[in-house]
């Protein structure tokens, strides 16, 4: 027997002083959008091991998963539908560089976000993020 289930993906909020992480989505989906770090759950991944992961491939960058933001119902997405776990991460170490499918990474203040957001994060999660962390 067979059955129909969606994905699990995780993204990470990493905030430092009132400011966000993006990568600027290098492939399809959104291609050329800016997007929360993010990435598929390898079936053997711990959710935290597959944000920290996700973040190093993408960003370079060594992260602190803090504490769980949302877990989030995307049935719209083109690839499959998926349950998006999103946790609130700080950077602990590595040196900032767009790599695997970003094709840049920078910081954004969170009330100066960039118009150009995929996936649906500035409503999903961007516009609800903590300041002052």
């Amino acid at each position: 027997m067979y059955f129909w289930n969606p994905a699990s993906a995780v993204a990470a909020a990493i905030l430092e002083r009132d400011q966000i992480l993006l990568i600027r989505r290098a492939i399809e989906p959104f291609r050329g959008q800016w997007a929360l770090p993010a990435g598929y759950q390898e079936i053997d991944e711990d959710p935290r091991y597959t944000a920290r992961r996700e973040v190093q491939e993408e960003t370079g960058l060594e992260i602190e998963v803090r504490e769980l933001f949302d877990v989030i119902w995307v049935p719209e997405d083109q690839r499959k539908p998926a349950n998006v776990i999103v946790y609130l991460c700080r950077p602990t170490g590595g040196e900032l560089r767009a790599a695997s499918d970003a094709a840049e990474a920078a910081w954004f203040p969170l009330d100066a976000l960039p118009a150009e957001v995929g996936f649906g994060n500035r409503e999903r999660i961007l516009d609800r993020l903590p300041r002052g962390k």
